[in-house]
């Protein structure tokens, strides 16, 4: 258990750390948000809640938002089967953002884990954390 908290504390240390250096005002939370919306597209706010890779209550996801749609890279549309909910959608400037963001995050991250591990190794970690 400790190992993965530990890994998933340097996971998103060297995520800001990396998008700091990129030169983006996003914080690891807000990315991991955006790519979620990139990956997978529209989603109610408490879909992102459940699925957001970062450990956020809904108050969080909430304030998240708040602050990617100030930055315009996404907005929220009355959901078309409720008259209550909410669909997050990522704009065309948020997508131009994972995807020039993207590239080096991956890198950095990639470089960040291969100094505890061999190869065959990360292979097999990113095989298996695609099942989570």
């Amino acid at each position: 258990m400790l190992g993965t908290l530990r890994a998933a504390a340097m996971t998103i240390s060297a995520t800001e750390a990396a998008l700091r250096d990129a030169g983006s005002a996003l914080r690891a939370s807000e990315w991991d948000l955006l790519v979620t919306l990139y990956a997978f597209g529209p989603a109610r706010p408490s879909e992102l809640t459940r699925n957001a890779r970062l450990s956020v209550n809904a108050p969080t996801v909430h304030a998240i938002l708040g602050r990617l749609e100030g930055r315009e890279l996404i907005t929220r549309t009355a959901h078309p089967e409720s008259t209550r909910g909410v669909l997050v959608h990522i704009t065309d400037a948020g997508v131009v953002e994972v995807e020039e963001l993207y590239p080096t995050l991956e890198r950095k991250l990639v470089n960040a884990w291969a100094g505890h591990f061999v190869a065959e190794e990360l292979e097999t970690i990113a095989e298996l954390t695609e099942r989570i």
